[in-house]
């Protein structure tokens, strides 16, 4: 049997549509980039500031923590927190008769 002219051509399949899109996708960008070299240089560049400020930050840290002494070195400061006139110990406010247990009795 010959084939008639007429007849349907095979669908392609999903793969094939999916590689044309994304040849048709690159060849799309890297003509858009050719065409505007200024526009895609800064676009480079904002892309690679933002990939070297992290790891510029985390360098940074690292170099921060290697300033710092060993842990056995390291003093602790202790600040003690001023306590307010009207907030002291019971034992400082107290009467001396109080402490000794004769004060006044409730009922």
């Amino acid at each position: 049997m010959a084939k008639n002219e007429n007849s349907e051509a095979a669908a392609p399949s999903r793969v094939g549509v999916w590689f044309q899109h994304h040849v048709h996708s690159v060849v799309f960008s890297l003509g858009r980039a050719c065409r505007k070299p200024w526009a895609t240089l800064l676009t480079v560049m904002v892309m690679a500031l933002a990939l070297a400020l992290p790891l510029g930050l985390s360098i940074a840290l690292d170099n921060l923590k290697q300033l710092q002494p060993p842990p056995r070195c390291r003093s602790r400061l202790r600040i003690p927190r001023p306590v307010p006139p009207g907030c002291r110990p019971a034992r400082t406010t107290a009467s001396p008769s109080r402490r000794r247990g004769r004060g006044p009795r409730f009922r």
